[in-house]
């Protein structure tokens, strides 16, 4: 981490123990979604279990590696069967 940088994801997922199990960072839907993350690994985010968003795209990154990169949808434009 950068000196003198505070990491603040947008939300942490905890357990009934407080501890930590993944944090969440949402980005403008104008943000180009790569480029953010970039920067937020570069600021010292951890990159064991963190999902982005911006609305449009979801990614999930898990143990360094990318484990889900897909379009997010409206649940209105699911047709049920």
């Amino acid at each position: 981490m950068k000196s003198g940088w505070t990491v603040n994801p947008d939300g942490t997922a905890k357990d009934a123990l407080c501890q930590d199990w993944g944090y969440w960072e949402s980005k403008d839907e104008e943000d180009i979604l790569d480029r953010e993350i970039e920067k937020k690994f570069r600021a010292g985010y951890l990159n064991s279990n963190i999902l982005f968003e911006n609305s449009q795209t979801v990614v999930l990154i898990q143990g360094g590696e990318q484990g889900l990169y897909c379009p997010t949808f409206d649940l209105a434009d699911i047709q049920h069967i």
